[in-house]
């Protein structure tokens, strides 16, 4: 379980980066950002691969001006191919993209038993699906990040 004294996450200009293969989630997901930090931008990713290509700068995502590094990225633990887990164990793998918090999202019924394994492998906080605003609004203020 991640410690009660996080330090605070220096926010950079970056979007958050959702990662959620579920279309209707993740727009639910932008809407709830969206009307909580309405100048913070979204960058909407499909599968986990996707966010692997993103953070390292590859094939469409080559072009930081247009798809700058995030500041946050909230990940779907169950994704078809790379799961969440796994993204969450390469990033754990290439340090250099550790410093970008990760919440993990998942199913209610499962919160204990993935939660866990999210918090092992990185992320700092775990939300059930679909988020609500009261959740996003605990994570920032949690997570101390700002806008």
């Amino acid at each position: 379980m991640p410690s009660a004294s996080h330090k605070p996450f220096e926010a950079h200009k970056g979007p958050v980066v959702i990662v959620d293969a579920d279309i209707g989630d993740a727009l639910h997901a932008e809407e709830v950002i969206a009307a909580l930090y309405p100048s913070l931008p979204v960058q909407l990713l499909t599968f986990g691969e996707d966010l692997t290509a993103y953070l390292q700068g590859e094939d469409l995502y080559k072009d930081r001006s247009r798809y700058p590094y995030p500041c946050l990225i909230v990940l779907d633990l169950k994704q078809p191919k790379t799961d969440g887990f796994r993204v969450l164990h390469w990033i754990r793998g290439h340090p250099e993209h550790g410093g970008v918090p990760i919440v993990a999202l998942c199913d209610e019924a499962r919160m204990t038993e993935h939660g866990s394994l999210a918090y092992q492998l990185g992320a700092c906080h775990v939300l059930p699906k679909p988020v609500q605003q009261r959740d996003i609004q605990h994570t920032f203020t949690y997570l101390k990040i700002s806008f």
